[in-house]
């Protein structure tokens, strides 16, 4: 059960982080701390190096609760960026709930709220049975996040054949299109992601 006060925290303190496209440092130590103390197994990539920013692709897993290694994996993916004006960010939770910035900046909701609620589902109280993968990525407001490696290709292979329904087309699917989601594409990203739960 989603704990209310706890998840608020942990939003608030993900936007008083500094967090501009190539320089997610913080926001992604924070992430790796605390997913890493809930017993998840959290690797960073070199995309930091490879864009001339300061945090990289993080790759977070937690398996199946014993005995339910058959249940279908579940894949959570968001970024660690916000749009300008993203430095001084402050959260004011108002009396009625409502959570906004102080005006002087954004607030960061995108996308510090997907990644607050993927950190609390990660709690003992909320994680449920199935395996989970977790994949914040730095730089995404800047659409360069598209050409760094964002997901290993076992777990892709792996997602595709389950052949989710296409856009627009109700219970269809279709094939990647060419250079894209193929093993092609992400050849040699298996010593970036050491850590594959799959072969």
């Amino acid at each position: 059960m989603v704990q209310t006060e706890r998840l608020v925290q942990t939003f608030c303190r993900m936007v008083s982080f500094d967090s501009p496209s190539y320089g997610e440092r913080e926001i992604c130590d924070f992430l790796t701390e605390h997913l890493t103390a809930l017993g998840l197994r959290v690797q960073e990539d070199d995309a930091a190096q490879r864009i001339h920013g300061t945090a990289g692709n993080l790759y977070a897993y937690l398996p199946a609760t014993q005995g339910m290694e058959q249940l279908p994996p579940l894949l959570f993916s968001g970024h660690m960026d916000t749009v300008e004006p993203s430095k001084g960010k402050k959260a004011i939770v108002h009396a009625d709930g409502t959570i906004t910035s102080d005006g002087s900046t954004v607030l960061g909701a995108d996308d510090c709220a997907a990644l607050a609620a993927q950190l609390d589902l990660s709690f003992g109280d909320n994680r449920g049975s199935n395996p989970r993968h977790l994949f914040p990525r730095p730089s995404a407001e800047t659409r360069l996040a598209a050409g760094t490696p964002i997901c290993p290709p076992p777990l892709l292979r792996r997602f595709n054949s389950r052949q989710a329904p296409s856009p627009g087309k109700a219970g269809g699917s279709r094939k990647p299109k060419k250079g894209h989601n193929t093993d092609k594409s992400l050849k040699g990203h298996r010593k970036i992601f050491p850590l594959y739960p799959f072969s």
